[in-house]
C-alpha cells in the first residue's frame, strides 16, 4: 500500500478521535480494516448526543473530493472542528450510522486511489 494512504488514515483517525472527545464522547472503539483496495472505519460510541451524530452524517455524507484528497488533507488539525468534518467528508465515500440497543454503530469507507 502507498504510504500517502496510511498516511491519510492515520489523520481521519486522529481527527475522528478528537471530535469525539470534543462533543462529550468519553466512551467508543474505533476499528479499522484495511485491505488492498479499501479501508473500513468503524466507531462504536455508547453516549453521543443526536445533534453530534446528525452533525457527523450531514459533513461525512459529502461528495469526495481529488482536490481535498490531494492537498487539503494535510490541513486536518489545523482547523476548527467544524471545518475539520468537512475536510474528512472530502475523503470519505460512504457513511452509515445503526443504532443499537446499547450502543450507536457509525461504519466510514474510503477506497484507497493511490497504489505503490
Amino acid at each position: 500500500m502507498n504510504k500517502l494512504e496510511y498516511r491519510i488514515d492515520s489523520k481521519i483517525i486522529k481527527q475522528l478521535s478528537l471530535y469525539l472527545l470534543l462533543h462529550g464522547v468519553r466512551d467508543f472503539n474505533l476499528d479499522f480494516h484495511s485491505n488492498s483496495k479499501d479501508v473500513t472505519f468503524v466507531l462504536k460510541v455508547t453516549s453521543i448526543k443526536q445533534e453530534t451524530l446528525d452533525k457527523m452524517q450531514e459533513k461525512l455524507s459529502r461528495q469526495r473530493e481529488i482536490e481535498v484528497e490531494v492537498y487539503g488533507w494535510e490541513l486536518l488539525g489545523d482547523t476548527d472542528s467544524q471545518n475539520e468534518l468537512d475536510i474528512l467528508g472530502s475523503l470519505i465515500d460512504y457513511i452509515e450510522i445503526k443504532k443499537h440497543d446499547d450502543f450507536t454503530e457509525i461504519i466510514m469507507k474510503r477506497t484507497y486511489r493511490y497504489k505503490e
